[in-house]
């Protein structure tokens, strides 16, 4: 993004951050207010740090913002890590969220900055330094500032803590995405050269998951505290520069760090070149895979270049939260589709896990602060969160789950820091655990049993059909548990020590839908309660169970026969051929907890043990399957407890999967009558952000407030007052009868072909205005297509065509070649309404034509003789109506005949209304003659209804007066002030219609009861 300051001071901005005048470069250049905080606006710290002689750290809040101050700490030379990490914690204690600045402006000393920053995936300030003589450095700070600038719009509403992190995370997280996609990249490289080594995928997994972990552990001092604990780094570099002994000397790694020591050792006796290792166990690296001993030549060099280069990388600023995507890259687009893989973004999995539970965790931690019982509020809330199990069934390369275990142990975190502060936890000490000094007495060892995270990676649980991905998953949880044991080291100065590693989360490599019986050997439902085996003494104990995750997206016209099976088991009776393949897990999710609850209700527990939610595409909510997916969730005592609409769902992955989901989140519990507690999120298509709207009592599966109803499929229209609407014609001829204008002068040159050339209308026509014709031979004769070189040769390739076809019904249509395959043109005045329209469109674009415009299968037509349907479909309550229940292709509306038009619930209506509505129809008609009028030649529908905002006044004001009549007709007091009002006033006499339609069917007759013999 270009720099940016919208009252072009860019070169002053530059100047303060140069001369380190940082309350100038907030205050002025960014339009931050000074700090509130008085007295405590300057502070003092003690350390004990040799680059700091005076022993003492003066820090100084420079400027402030929705409660965010932003400290400065002048210095001769920038103090340790350990001096900042004690000033944070200082300033932790008056602010939550900050930003702290370490200034370096020593005599000799080369001016420097280390900024530390709020950031989204540490429970910490993340650091960032500046060398002020680097212009590009100055340059990409200045870049990342310019979203700190307080626009006019900010000065007037306001600016919330929430949007003003948002904007510092977007700004300065930059490493961690930066580190990682050049790590991604290093990876592709390694997994290349393994290949052509001669190893299988399999063995490939295996391998790459060992070096990850390796890499981590090695810039995270899991080998030893030392920040010089480099000892996989040191292996390498000590191999040969060609790299013909790196493949003997990793296997003899691998297999020592899977050796058990004798006694007290810490590894297993082993060369110097192997020096400095410790034991992991955990099934890391239990089973043989050898890298081929004949690796050698180019392959062995290159591979030793690439390893070598990727363990330079500082690891320790790679999120595992992410290994996922950067794993997907190393993968073919085909086989990410092929699985139905659509890899996520942090961003992207917070949006399922806050709803379903973070947010509510969160606001208990805050509820808890400053009451009077808040260290009871605290550790019950720890207890809390040691009861949590969270699986994510198609888990991947562990996103959900590694977000979700991250996410949790930062809370413990600040649990346990906010218990710190009241006195309730003394780390005096605990630093010699870490350190493994002798004689620590019982008194220290028990106070780290106090604090020793109760949130643990075995709470944690998936499934993966992949191995490749499962074992990556395996590794980044031992991985992130890591990243947070550190985050506590800074905290508290100890931390677990974790190797040999004594825990795992538990990653079942299979099928999420299927198992093969051990009994009958037959293809059964899996039983997901022997994946997250939870008791119902379990839940009378206080545990609870959340499952999310990214299930994969397979359309009906996609699913293979092994998937159908799949959701045929899944869904048992309930099942619907046309559902999405990522549906079965929620039938499973919502049956897997359903029964947990019932068999805890036996118990005489009534609580509700879980919850679930997951991400779709956002067909669920659309159309005909909507109620096949809804019915018997509702009926089984779901509701939706959270929704985010359609949105477009990102992956961190090169090469991305694109595709427009929803997340739609399912609880048992009851929600408070009148309450208002289902949280709604909209996507922002012309910002691309998410925003969340008012809270609502419920949602109904159309993500709308309203009544719960179900619209189904339906062959004629609920109301009698209108008549049919019907698909157009279908060729079915290789474009070989369709007119393009390239190809018009040569067929309208042909005396015999002009004869029967007519206008083609589809979608894009109707709405663009564009030009294109069809050869409309249905009163042709046989001798009239012979006659004309240009028929004869076109009616000859559609014959050709058709009987190359797969399809029997296609090759009998070559018996007529010079017919469309399906004809269905109006023979009369007819209105035509396109398939799809943009969801930008603040009105369904509909006209008029007459029978000689030949419409396609990509329009719909009904006949209008006096303009009451044009009216009808032009009216915002047509448009709410289909934004509620209709399809999508991608975020496009999909105009359906059989689900939208058929269940339009018009009631019955007086001649007046009739007559106004019809009215109000023809200036909206005339407002557009009077458009191109002004213009001079045509002007299309996609241009007058681009958007609401550049509308003609004319013809925005005639459409106004329409809606006035459209939403008396449907039982409105006057025109409806939102789509909300016009959806309720839908739903409602869609209730009305189908109850009176339901009631007028004849009573069944009671069967006749048999006869017996006496």
């Amino acid at each position: 993004m270009a720099v940016v300051w919208p009252d072009d001071d860019l070169d002053q901005a530059r100047s303060y951050l140069v001369e380190g005048r940082l309350g100038d470069f907030f205050r002025e250049s960014l339009g931050w207010d000074e700090s509130d905080l008085g007295d405590s606006s300057f502070q003092t710290v003690k350390v004990d740090d040799p680059l700091v002689p005076s022993g003492v750290l003066k820090v100084e809040c420079v400027a402030a913002q929705s409660g965010i101050p932003v400290w400065v700490c002048r210095v001769d030379r920038i103090p340790s890590n350990t001096s900042q990490l004690e000033v944070d914690r200082t300033l932790r204690a008056l602010s939550m969220h900050r930003l702290c600045i370490f200034v370096q402006e020593g005599v000799g000393f080369t001016p420097r900055q280390v900024w530390r920053w709020p950031s989204a995936s540490s429970s910490r300030l993340t650091r960032h330094e500046l060398l002020v003589t680097d212009e590009a450095q100055v340059e990409a700070l200045l870049e990342r500032c310019a979203l700190l600038y307080l626009t006019s719009d900010d000065i007037a509403n306001g600016v919330s803590i929430l949007g003003l992190l948002d904007r510092m995370r977007r700004g300065f997280d930059v490493e961690t995405v930066n580190e990682t996609r050049v790590a991604s990249n290093q990876m592709a490289g390694l997994f290349e050269s393994l290949a052509k080594a001669g190893m299988s995928e399999a063995q490939i997994s295996t391998v790459m998951a060992r070096l990850l972990f390796l890499l981590f552990a090695d810039d995270t001092q899991m080998w030893s505290e030392s920040e010089d604990s480099n000892s996989f780094e040191r292996m390498i570099r000590g191999t040969h520069q060609e790299g013909t002994d790196l493949a003997q000397r990793l296997n003899e790694l691998f297999d020592l760090l899977n050796k058990k020591p004798s006694g007290a050792s810490a590894v297993a006796d082993a060369p110097e070149y192997l020096s400095g290792f410790k034991y992991v166990n955990g099934g890391m690296f239990a089973d043989a895979v050898p890298l081929p001993a004949e690796m050698s030549g180019a392959v062995a060099k290159t591979f030793r270049q690439q390893l070598l280069a990727t363990s330079e990388r500082d690891w320790s600023k790679v999120s595992p939260a992410i290994f996922g995507s950067m794993f997907q890259s190393v993968r073919d687009a085909k086989t990410r589709r092929e699985m139905g893989e659509h890899y996520t973004s942090e961003e992207d999995v917070l949006k399922t896990l806050n709803p379903l539970f973070l947010d509510e965790l969160r606001d208990k931690l805050t509820n808890a602060v400053d009451k009077s019982d808040e260290p009871t509020r605290l550790r019950n809330l720890r207890r809390e969160l040691a009861n949590i199990r969270f699986m994510d069934p198609a888990c991947g390369c562990g996103n959900f789950i590694i977000i979700a275990y991250r996410e949790m142990r930062k809370l413990e975190l600040d649990i346990l820091v906010r218990l710190r502060n009241l006195g309730q936890i003394d780390e005096s000490e605990l630093g010699s655990l870490v350190v493994g000094t002798a004689g620590v007495s019982e008194g220290v060892r028990k106070r780290a049993r106090s604090i020793e995270p109760l949130v643990t990676i075995d709470n944690f649980y998936g499934l993966e059909l992949d191995p490749w991905p499962a074992s990556i998953a395996r590794t980044a949880m031992f991985l992130v548990e890591r990243q947070m044991d550190q985050k506590m080291m800074e905290e508290f100065g100890y931390a677990p020590v974790r190797l040999p590693l004594a825990h795992s989360a538990h990653i079942l490599e299979g099928d999420a839908l299927t198992e093969i019986d051990e009994a009958s050997g037959e293809q059964v439902d899996r039983d997901w309660s022997k994946v997250l085996p939870v008791t119902p003494q379990d839940v009378a104990d206080g545990v609870r169970v959340y499952i999310a995750g990214n299930p994969p997206f397979v359309g009906q016209a996609k699913k293979g026969d092994a998937q159908d099976q799949g959701m045929r088991l899944a869904w048992g009776e309930d099942y619907a051929g046309y559902l999405d393949f990522a549906t079965a897990w929620l039938a499973k999710a919502a049956r897997y907890l359903k029964t947990l609850q019932e068999q805890t209700e036996a118990l005489d527990v009534k609580v509700v043990p879980g919850d679930f939610a997951f991400v779709s595409t956002n067909s669920i909510v659309q159309g005909q399957p909507v109620a096949s997916l809804f019915a018997p969730l509702f009926r089984d005592g779901w509701r939706i407890k959270f929704a985010y609409r359609t949105f477009p769902w990102e992956s961190e992955a090169a090469g991305k999967a694109a595709v427009h989901c929803v997340i739609t989140g399912f609880t048992r519990s009851e929600a408070p009558e009148k309450s208002r507690t289902v949280r709604v999120f909209d996507y922002d298509w012309s910002t691309r952000r998410t925003v969340e709207q008012e809270p609502v009592h419920t949602l109904n599966a159309y993500l709308v407030e309203g009544p719960n109803v179900l619209v189904e499929k339906r062959s004629k229209p609920l109301s009698s007052l209108i008549p049919e609407v019907v698909r157009g014609s279908q060729p079915t001829d290789g474009g070989n009868l369709i007119v393009e204008v390239e190809d018009y002068p040569v067929v309208a040159a042909d005396p015999m072909a002009a004869r029967y050339l007519r206008p083609f209308v589809g979608a894009k026509e109707l709405v663009q205005g564009l030009e294109r014709w069809c050869l409309w031979l249905d009163d042709a004769t046989e001798e009239e297509i012979a006659s004309s070189p240009v028929l004869s040769a076109r009616v000859e390739a559609v014959a050709h065509m058709r009987m190359q076809s797969t399809k029997k019904a296609t090759q009998e249509l070559a018996q007529t070649p010079h017919l469309f395959g399906e004809m269905r043109q109006p023979l009369e005045a007819y209105v035509c309404i396109p398939s799809v329209v943009s969801e930008k469109r603040p009105f369904f674009t509909v006209k008029h034509f007459s029978p000689e415009t030949i419409t396609s299968n990509l329009a719909f037509t009904a006949i209008d003789p006096d303009g009451f349907l044009f009216a009808l479909l032009s009216s915002s309550m047509l448009i709410t109506w289909q934004r509620a229940i209709g399809g999508q292709l991608e975020s496009r509306l999909r105009f359906s005949n059989t689900v939208v038009w058929n269940n339009l619930p018009l009631p019955q209506i007086s001649e007046e209304q009739r007559r106004k509505v019809i009215a109000a129809g023809r200036k909206v008609l005339a407002a557009r003659e009077a458009i191109e009028e002004r213009a001079g030649e045509p002007v299309s529908l996609a241009d007058m209804y681009a958007s609401l905002a550049t509308m003609d006044p004319a013809l925005r004001a005639a459409h106004d007066e329409l809606d006035s009549a459209v939403d008396v007709a449907f039982g409105a007091s006057r025109r409806c002030s939102s789509d909300e009002a016009r959806l309720k006033i839908l739903f409602e006499r869609y209730q009305e219609l189908t109850a009176a339609e339901e009631a007028a069917k004849p009573a069944k007759k009671p069967r006749a009861r048999r006869r017996t013999a006496k």
